[in-house]
């Protein structure tokens, strides 16, 4: 929680274990009292970044045989005696409302941390460094809103593997469930490097030294620039998946050819020069889509139907983002006024719609690549596309959410994002949607009042 203190009672395993079962019986009930319990429930209670990683520690240095959970708060027996120590040195912090297990335990990963400093800075290292204290206390799913965010919480998690010793699959839950990221990208040098890496137990020095900082080396270039492998240009992501779950069995050799792979793919995307199949290589090389690009094209389908005068005299890109807005707003209002289904609370729904931005500076700035795509924009604005899209308006709902999610999926993989998923809150609340009679009507309607501040 943002206080670190409400989640206190309960272990996270629990936790995601009940959410999964209710978010079943949830997409079988149209209760909508039901579905509000839960979201509320669900949003206010969901872990942060902070409770995943200190369940770890818990968890790896014993503390459970002397504590009913990673709180620290309720003592079996007397309590582990170097922590009831620093517990009676305590006096709050700072701002002198600190839990004492969050304390404790961000003491115990800055000790962890040093040792990284010695392997020398790096970008990826003093990010990790100057962040992790701030993001700790987030609730994992609000990461979803930023792309920069989102980036910066998955740093926070792999440094996080290196300095407190996790093995993958801890890694793999806080990637998955609290972060609601997908685990690996094979497309990523640094990830790839990283996970490789935490799989054969190497420490972060000597990852930084033989893997990572060698891999950005003339050394490497070297010795792999006459390699057989050559790009991943028409390699989909799903094979690459596969050939990256090869190597992981295999030895730092077979690892290195699968890294001059990508590293021959962005040098070749850098100096705009042609790959070995005499075509010039771009970002869809590693991305076949961009985000902005799938949110830009519903962007302007959304304009084209709503306004069919866009027929004869196409907007300029400018014009489209003027419209969108004007057509949106007032589609939101329509929609609230015939509305009767119960609606989510205000504050449930604040943190639902909260970070969308769909003014005319908002959807310039991400067209032009000023602000980089929030995963939670590119889906809301391929609901609102897929609702308005022709017949889809007739379809029955089942039919409506079936295609939807085809498109929204197909989307996010070409953008290089994981595939539609139901732990998110956002992501929930739209499959909900299709419960409703008329699930855009719903949406708007709940968009409309979250953004009413009467």
């Amino acid at each position: 929680m943002s206080d670190n203190t409400r989640y206190a009672e309960y272990q996270l395993d629990l936790f995601f274990k009940s959410a999964d079962a209710r978010i079943e019986e949830l997409l079988d009930t149209k209760n909508f009292e039901y579905h509000a319990d839960f979201l509320n429930h669900y949003i206010r209670n969901f872990p942060t970044l902070g409770d995943t990683v200190y369940q770890h520690i818990f968890r790896s240095t014993g503390l459970q045989a002397h504590y009913a959970d990673y709180t620290l708060r309720q003592l079996l027996d007397a309590g582990d005696p170097k922590v009831e120590q620093k517990r009676k040195d305590f006096h709050g912090g700072r701002s002198g409302d600190t839990p004492f297990h969050v304390h404790y335990y961000n003491k115990y990963i800055l000790e962890k941390t040093e040792a990284m400093t010695q392997a020398g800075s790096n970008e990826e290292l003093e990010r990790f460094l100057k962040n992790w204290q701030k993001k700790l206390g987030r609730k994992g799913y609000t990461f979803q809103n930023d792309t920069k965010e989102s980036a910066t919480a998955r740093n926070i998690a792999f440094h996080m593997a290196f300095a407190l010793d996790m093995d993958v699959k801890t890694l793999k839950e806080i990637l998955l469930k609290c972060l609601l990221q997908q685990v690996v990208n094979p497309k990523n040098h640094m990830e790839c490097i990283f996970w490789y890496c935490l799989s054969h137990k190497i420490p972060y020095q000597q990852m930084r030294k033989e893997y990572l900082d060698y891999y950005r080396s003339e050394a490497f270039d070297d010795a792999y620039r006459n390699a057989l492998e050559k790009g991943i240009v028409d390699t989909k992501t799903l094979d690459l998946l596969s050939d990256f779950a090869d190597v992981l069995k295999k030895g730092k050799e077979e690892f290195c050819r699968y890294l001059w792979r990508l590293k021959y793919t962005e040098k070749r995307i850098a100096e705009g020069q042609k790959t070995e199949l005499g075509t010039v290589s771009d970002e869809r090389a590693l991305r076949w889509k961009t985000p902005g690009t799938v949110y830009w094209e519903n962007i302007c389908h959304f304009v084209d139907v709503e306004d069919p005068s866009t027929v004869k005299d196409t907007p300029t890109e400018s014009g489209y983002a003027a419209r969108f807005p004007v057509i949106w707003n007032s589609l939101r209002e329509s929609c609230y006024e015939r509305n009767r289904d119960p609606l989510l609370d205000r504050e449930t729904l604040n943190a639902l719609f909260g970070c969308i931005d769909y003014t005319k500076r908002g959807i310039e700035s991400r067209k032009l690549a000023f602000v980089e795509m929030p995963r939670t924009e590119i889906i809301a604005t391929q609901f609102i596309a897929c609702c308005t899209r022709g017949p889809a308006r007739n379809l029955p709902r089942d039919q409506l959410r079936k295609r939807f999610l085809k498109e929204v999926n197909k989307d996010l993989v070409n953008s290089g994002l994981r595939k539609f998923y139901l732990r998110s809150p956002f992501e929930l609340f739209i499959i909900l949607c299709f419960l409703h009679e008329d699930p855009f009507c719903y949406f708007m309607a709940s968009w409309e009042e979250a953004a009413r501040k009467d």
